[in-house]
């Protein structure tokens, strides 16, 4: 950790009631200021909470409520910014099972960022899901080669401005 093991803050699940109020709490105890999340656990609770911990003098790096839900969920994302700038195709669900039957490659994913769906590239139409477990995936065709996609935002609006292809190398297999 890189934080020492006296100055770490224990709380209750961020996902409980009484989570919010204790790290309130302790934050005004310890006198912290800032907040940064650095996983989904409890991120909309803490969305939720942002002016509550403001007027307790605490900020909290986490966007609205709203944006927090689409950053859980890439599908609801994907939506939501399709349209503003290219993009590749994606698919959830029966669509994303039919896909799997025509050109490939795809990379399919978990919904959730933090999901036990770890990312892989499918490059035949076996897959080694279980019909129910569609919903939970997301998947995207892609272009054969090694490629990063960046998106990048206003800061004032929150809306993406520009997707940024940027060449990575592939060594061992992993990017």
């Amino acid at each position: 950790y890189l934080v020492p093991e006296s100055n770490r803050v224990h709380h209750a699940p961020l996902e409980s009631v009484e989570a919010i109020p204790e790290l309130i709490r302790e934050c005004r105890r310890l006198e912290i200021e800032l907040i940064v999340p650095t996983a989904s656990e409890g991120f909309l609770n803490l969305a939720a909470a942002r002016r509550l911990f403001a007027v307790n003098g605490v900020r909290v790096l986490v966007p609205s409520v709203h944006a927090a839900m689409l950053a859980l969920d890439r599908y609801e994302f994907t939506r939501e910014i399709e349209g503003r700038f290219p993009m590749p195709r994606t698919y959830i669900g029966e669509a994303l099972r039919r896909a799997i039957a025509s050109p490939l490659p795809l990379e399919i994913e978990g919904r959730e960022p933090e999901g036990q769906i770890a990312r892989q590239r499918i490059t035949s139409s076996v897959v080694p899901i279980e019909p129910a477990g569609w919903d939970a995936l997301i998947g995207r065709r892609i272009l054969p080669g090694p490629e990063l996609h960046v998106l990048t935002f206003r800061p004032s609006t929150a809306v993406p401005s520009a997707s940024i292809a940027i060449e990575v190398i592939e060594k061992f297999g992993h990017v």
